[in-house]
C-alpha cells in the first residue's frame, strides 16, 4: 500500500519534509533483508532490537522527585517533576482502553529516544517521542508521534488493537496533555504501509492539510463516518507492524 505524494504537486509545497520511519525494536529481521539507507536518501533508518532492558529504579525514582517538588512547592505544575528528570520532556498520551498511559520526549534528532526511556537513561524499549521538527505545544497543525512495538505490551504495542474496527469504534480517542493544555483527539484513519513507500508532511497550510487528511482516510483499513473541524490539526503515530516486511501502522487522528 503506497502513500501517493503526487496529490501535493498542484500546490507547489515549499517544504516537505520526509521522515524516516523507523521502527524499531519489536522489528525483526527476516533472513537478510534490511533497510538500506542508500536507497532512502535523508532518511534515518533505525536499528532493530528485541531485547528489553529496563530501569527498575525508574519508577521509584520519579515517586520520590514528585514527592520533592511537591512539598517544597505545593503550587508547582503536574509535570514539573518530568521536566526536572528531563528537560526534553514534552507532555502526555493516554489511550483509553490501551496500555499507553506515558509521557512524551523529543529529542535532537529521530533516533535518540530509540534507545533512551523518558528520564533520559538507556534503554532498549526507548520512549514515546515527537519528531524533532515539531515545535510542540499544539503550536504544529501536525504532530508526529512515534514508538517502539514492544512485545511485552508497552509503548506504542496496543496500537496493534485498531486493527479491529469494534475497537476503534469503542475507543476513537486520544488525550494529549502539554506542558499548559489538554487537547482532545479522535481517530480517523488507520493503515498500513512499507517503511519505504510513504512520507510524513509538515508546514502544509490549511488547504493542503485538508487534502492531506482526505488521503488518509482513504487509506483507511476502517470506513469511519467523520467530518473534519476547519480549524484541522492532526495527529499522526507511528509503530511497526508485521503484516510485511519493514511493515509500518500509522495512527490519524484530528483535534476535536
Amino acid at each position: 500500500m503506497k502513500l501517493k505524494v503526487s496529490i501535493f504537486e498542484p500546490y507547489g509545497i515549499l517544504f516537505l519534509i520526509i521522515v524516516s520511519i523507523l521502527l524499531f525494536s519489536g522489528c525483526e529481521k527476516k533472513g537478510q533483508d534490511s533497510l538500506d539507507n542508500s536507497k532512502i536518501p535523508d532518511v534515518k533508518i533505525i536499528a532493530e532490537t528485541t531485547e528489553v532492558i529496563t530501569d527498575q529504579s525508574t519508577e521509584l525514582k520519579t515517586e520520590i522527585l514528585t514527592e520533592i517538588v511537591t512539598e517544597a512547592n505545593p503550587y508547582v505544575r503536574p509535570f514539573d517533576a518530568y521536566i526536572l528528570q528531563n528537560e526534553d520532556f514534552m507532555g502526555w498520551i493516554k489511550i483509553d482502553g490501551t496500555s499507553i498511559d506515558d509521557p512524551i520526549v523529543q529529542g535532537v534528532d529521530n533516533a535518540h529516544y530509540l534507545n533512551y526511556d523518558y528520564t533520559g537513561a538507556k534503554n532498549n524499549a526507548g520512549a514515546i517521542f515527537m519528531d524533532y521538527k515539531n515545535q510542540g505545544n499544539f503550536h504544529d497543525n501536525h504532530m508526529i508521534l512515534y514508538a517502539h512495538y514492544m512485545k511485552d505490551g508497552t509503548m506504542f504495542h496496543d496500537l496493534h488493537k485498531y486493527k479491529v474496527e469494534d475497537f476503534l469504534i469503542q475507543y476513537p480517542e486520544i488525550t494529549i496533555s502539554g506542558l499548559h493544555d489538554t487537547e482532545k483527539y479522535e481517530i480517523f484513519s488507520v493503515h498500513i504501509v512499507s517503511a519505504y513507500d510513504y512520507y510524513l508532511y509538515l508546514g502544509l497550510n490549511d488547504e493542503e492539510l485538508r487534502e492531506y487528511a482526505m488521503h488518509f482516510k482513504l487509506l483507511s483499513m476502517h470506513d469511519k463516518s467523520v467530518t473534519l473541524p476547519d480549524d484541522l490539526k492532526l495527529l499522526t503515530l507511528v509503530t511497526c507492524t508485521y503484516e510485511f516486511d519493514n511493515a509500518r501502522l500509522l495512527i490519524h487522528a484530528y483535534q476535536k
